[in-house]
C-alpha cells in the first residue's frame, strides 16, 4: 500500500523527531563543564594552604636553629638559614606576582608549589650547611611565587569582596607564623628535624590538587602605551616581569650579606674582600634604583606608588617593623636562649614562642577592629603599636637568668602585639594609599620590603650573636677557628662548671643584642608618623554622591 501525501508528511515529521531527540540524548550525554562556583573556592582554598605552609617553613626555623648548628657544626653559616630563605622570597615576589597577573594562567603558582617542595627535599636531604641553605633559597623562591600568585588569584573573587580575600590570606599567613616554632618543635623533639621539611611534600601535592582545575583568571590589558584596550603581547609581558630588577635587588643584597658575615669576623673591615663586597653592594644598588626610575609602572615597585607620603610611610613602617619582627619573633636567637640558657627541649621551646607568635596573629586580627573603634583613623593605633614594640625590645633586652617566667612571657606579649599590629596597619595603610587594582600589588610589596628587611637584620643579629660569643675565651685566636665550626653542645660539654656559667652568660648577652637590633628599629620607625594623614582611611559616604561611583578607600 502506497502511502498518501498527509499519511508521508507524518511520517517525515516523526523522523525528524525522533532524530532530534536522538540528538538531545547524545548532547545530554556529554560531560558537564565543572562547577564555576566550586572551582574558584577549591582554588582559593589551595591557595590560603599554600601560603600557610610558607609561613610555617618559615616560622620553624628558628626552632630548629640549634639543633642545625649541633648537626652541621657550623655556626658561622646559621644566620643564613634563615636569611637565604628570606632574602630570595623578598627579592622575587613582585615579579611573581606580576608574572600571575600578565599570564592569567595557574602556571606560575603551580611552578612555584614545585619549587617549594624541591626546595623542602634538598633541606630534608641536606648532608651539610651549604646544601641545607641551596634548599632554603630554593623554597625562598618557591615561596615567593606562591604568596603573590595567591594574591594575584584572589582576581577570582567580585571586586568588592577583593579586599576581604587579601585580608583572609594575610590572617592565614599569621596563622602559619605563629604554629610554625610549636609544630617544629614538635616533630623535631618527637621524630627528627628532616621531618619538618618532608611534611611539605604532601602539603604542595593538595595545593596543586586543589588548584589544577582549569579556570582563567582575567586579563590584563597594556599599561605602557596609551592603547589601553589591547592585549598585552608576550614582549609587554616580559618588559612588565621585571626579572632583571629582582636579580639584581638579590645580587646587591648578598654582596651585603657577605659583607656583614666576614667584616669582622673572617676579613677585617678594612680588608680588600671586604671592602669590594661593601662596593659591589652600593653599585649594585644604585644601578637597581636607577632601573627602576627607568621601568616607571613595570618596575618592581612603580616610582607612582612611592610618589604618594602616605604609601612610603607605611612601607617605611612595614619594613622597620617587618625587620624587627623576623629578626627577633620567628629566627634565630630567642629559640636558642630557650634551648641553651634555659636548657629545655626544641618543643618546650616552641611552645614558649607561642607567648609572642600568638600576641602577633591575635594584634594582626585586632588591627581591623581598632580601625572601626577608631573611626578608621590609622595614626593612633600606629603609634600605640609603635610605642609597644619599643618599649616591648627595650625590657627584653634586659633578658638574663632571673628573669621569672610572667615577667618574660608579659614582655614577649607585648612585643609581639606591638610588631603584629604595626605590619598589620601598614598594609591596611597601604591599601588605602592606592587604588582597588593595586590591593595585591600594595600587599606584595610590604611583605617584600618585610622579609627583605628580615634577611638583613637576622643576619646582622646572628654576626652580632657569634661576635659575643667569641669574647668568653682567653685565646681568641684559636677559639675563632674552633668555635663557629662547634655547636651549642660541644661548647657546653667540653667546659667546666665555671667556664660553663660563663658561656650561659655569654650566650644571653648575645641574645640580647638581637632585641637591641630590634629596639633600634622600633624606635626609628616614628619618623613615618609625619608622613602618615589625620584623617580616615574609610571616609563618610556623601548625601550627593552619586551611585555609580566608587570610593578608593580600602574596605575593612
Amino acid at each position: 500500500m502506497v502511502p498518501n501525501g498527509e499519511t508521508t508528511a507524518q511520517l517525515t515529521r516523526e523522523a525528524e523527531t525522533m532524530g532530534s531527540t536522538d540528538a538531545d540524548v547524545k548532547s545530554t550525554s556529554k560531560p558537564k563543564p565543572p562547577n564555576v562556583k566550586a572551582v574558584r573556592l577549591a582554588t582559593l582554598v589551595g591557595s590560603g594552604l599554600g601560603v600557610v605552609a610558607v609561613a610555617l617553613t618559615g616560622s620553624l626555623i628558628g626552632t630548629l636553629m640549634p639543633t642545625l648548628v649541633n648537626e652541621f657544626e657550623q655556626m658561622r653559616q646559621a644566620a643564613w638559614y634563615g636569611s637565604a630563605y628570606l632574602l630570595v622570597m623578598g627579592a622575587t615576589q613582585p615579579a611573581f606576582g606580576k608574572l600571575t597577573a600578565l599570564l592569567a594562567s595557574k602556571l606560575v603558582f603551580h611552578i612555584s608549589v614545585v619549587f617549594f617542595a624541591a626546595g623542602s627535599v634538598i633541606c630534608a636531604l641536606a648532608k651539610d650547611s651549604p646544601m641545607f641553605i641551596g634548599g632554603r633559597a630554593v623554597s625562598g623562591l618557591g615561596g615567593g611565587g606562591i604568596v603573590s600568585g595567591a594574591l594575584e588569584l584572589t582576581t577570582l573573587v567580585d571586586p568588592q569582596n577583593r579586599a576581604l580575600s587579601c585580608r583572609i590570606l594575610l590572617v592565614l599567613e599569621s596563622f602559619g607564623a605563629m604554629v610554625g616554632p610549636a609544630i617544629g618543635g614538635a616533630i623535631t623533639s618527637n621524630i627528627g628535624w628532616r621531618w619538618c621539611f618532608w611534611t611539605n611534600l604532601p602539603i604542595a601535592v593538595i595545593v596543586l590538587g586543589l588548584t589544577l582545575f582549569p579556570l582563567r583568571l582575567p586579563r590584563q590589558t597594556s599599561t605602557r602605551r596609551k592603547d589601553k584596550s589591547r592585549v598585552l603581547t608576550l614582549r609587554d609581558k616580559f618588559y612588565q616581569c621585571d626579572v632583571f630588577g629582582g636579580a639584581l635587588l638579590a645580587g646587591s643584597l648578598a654582596c651585603l650579606l657577605l659583607a656583614l658575615e666576614w667584616g669582622g669576623d673572617r676579613f677585617k673591615w678594612d680588608d680588600i674582600r671586604t671592602i669590594i663586597l661593601l662596593v659591589a653592594f652600593g653599585i649594585s644598588f644604585i644601578f637597581f634604583v636607577i632601573h627602576q626610575a627607568c621601568k616607571v609602572e613595570a618596575a618592581v615597585l612603580p616610582i607612582r606608588l612611592c610618589k604618594a607620603p602616605h604609601f612610603s610611610a607605611n612601607l617605611f613602617m612595614g619594613f622597620c617593623l617587618g625587620g624587627a619582627q623576623y629578626a627577633a619573633l620567628y629566627y634565630n636567637q630567642l629559640p636558642t636562649w630557650f634551648q641553651t640558657v634555659k636548657a629545655l627541649s626544641p618543643a618546650d621551646s616552641g611552645i614558649r614562642m607561642l607567648a609572642m607568635t600568638a600576641a602577633a596573629t591575635l594584634a594582626s586580627l585586632l588591627a581591623v577592629g581598632g580601625l572601626k573603634t577608631f573611626r578608621y583613623y590609622l595614626l593612633p593605633l600606629a603609634i600605640t603599636a609603635i610605642a609597644l614594640a619599643s618599649v616591648g625590645a627595650g625590657v627584653l633586652y634586659a633578658l638574663g637568668f632571673g628573669m621569672s617566667d610572667s615577667r618574660w612571657i608579659g614582655y614577649l606579649v607585648m612585643y609581639g602585639l606591638g610588631s603584629g599590629m604595626g605590619v598589620q596597619l601598614a598594609i591596611l595603610g597601604a591599601q588605602a594609599a592606592v587604588g582597588p587594582s593595586d590591593f595585591s600589588h600594595a600587599i606584595s610589596s610590604i611583605l617584600s620590603f618585610s622579609a627583605i628587611a628580615g634577611s638583613i637584620f637576622v643576619f646582622s643579629g646572628q654576626q652580632l650573636f657569634i661576635n659575643q660569643l667569641l669574647r668568653f675565651s682567653e685565646e681568641p685566636v684559636e677559639l675563632k677557628r674552633k668555635t663557629l665550626k662547634i655547636s651549642f653542645a660541644a661548647i657546653l660539654e667540653k667546659a667546666s662548671a665555671e667556664v660553663n656559667v660563663l658561656v650561659a652568660n655569654t650566650i644571653n648577652d648575645g641574645v640580647r643584642q638581637m632585641f637591641l637590633v630590634g629596639l633600634i628599629l622600633c624606635s626609628i620607625t616614628i619618623f613615618a608618623l609625619p608622613f602618615m594623614p589625620w584623617k580616615p582611611l574609610k571616609p563618610k559616604p556623601q548625601k550627593n554622591q552619586g551611585i555609580g561611583k566608587e570610593a578608593t578607600a580600602v574596605t575593612v
